[in-house]
């Protein structure tokens, strides 16, 4: 074979090889954005799955990682208190209760009804699908979201989780999750108090709206609000909430 002839084909070869290359490029650049995300988003962001909730984890100051529940006293906030101090909390600043994970975890857009009873002899709040049941003043609180209110006997919408992309970044991974919980209760003592927001009635108080951050790779998030009870031993008080951890789409099963 001429040199010409050689050199003619491994030109050929270069071709083929850069045409290659630059496809493969290509589909990877492709498959960069969202679409590679392991999170699926609905119509209007709608989130189906379940959000694992991680234990929390204290330092010297609160809580560095994981997820956590504080009281605040009436006409107090959360940057200046005064603060509930449980004196179950293994935290060094025992306003702060450290939360467990449930057998579940969160579940988007379904109840997590407590269990019938709700209570034991010693009324310890029973429900441990969300947050494991959490000692608080010697007594165990749960949580779970109720298809009709334990107070008025209102029906409730379940739990709604939304995905929603501020950052004006197209593919971008980190949203800001957002969510309504109007039937979320904990069981306490004997008695349920609304810590949801809003409340079936609205924003009472210094309830606020419930908002943090998902990352649609990797799936992690966080998300805070604070309720006002309403009624009750606690009339006045706000719960503050912490949730952490991974959320999952689509159903993954009871541990």
């Amino acid at each position: 074979m001429s040199c010409g002839r050689q050199l003619t084909n491994m030109s050929r070869h270069l071709r083929l090889l850069a045409s290659f290359a630059f496809s493969a490029l290509l589909a990877s650049s492709c498959g960069s954005g969202n679409n590679s995300s392991m999170i699926t988003v609905g119509p209007e962001g709608e989130l189906e799955g379940v959000f694992s909730v991680d234990p929390g984890l204290c330092g010297n100051l609160g809580p560095e990682s994981g997820s956590w529940f504080r009281m605040i006293e009436p006409g107090g906030n959360k940057l200046q208190g005064p603060f509930v101090t449980n004196f179950d909390s293994l935290c060094p600043d025992q306003a702060y209760s450290l939360l467990s994970p449930g057998t579940i975890g969160f579940r988007a857009g379904e109840f997590q009804k407590h269990p019938r009873p709700a209570f034991d002899a010693a009324t310890n709040g029973l429900a441990g699908e969300i947050i494991g049941p959490t000692r608080f003043y010697s007594v165990n609180l749960a949580l779970s979201s109720e298809d009709i209110s334990p107070l008025t006997g209102k029906s409730l919408p379940p739990p709604r989780f939304l995905a929603v992309n501020e950052t004006g970044v197209e593919d971008s991974d980190e949203w800001t999750l957002m969510a309504t919980l109007e039937s979320l209760f904990i069981s306490w003592n004997g008695e349920f108090f609304e810590q949801g927001a809003p409340h079936p009635e609205g924003y009472a108080g210094a309830t606020t709206s419930p908002r943090g951050s998902l990352n649609l790779k990797t799936g992690r998030y966080y998300i805070d609000w604070q309720s006002q009870v309403q009624g009750g031993v606690f009339d006045g008080y706000i719960g503050e909430w912490h949730l952490e951890g991974i959320f999952t789409s689509g159903d993954p099963v009871e541990k």
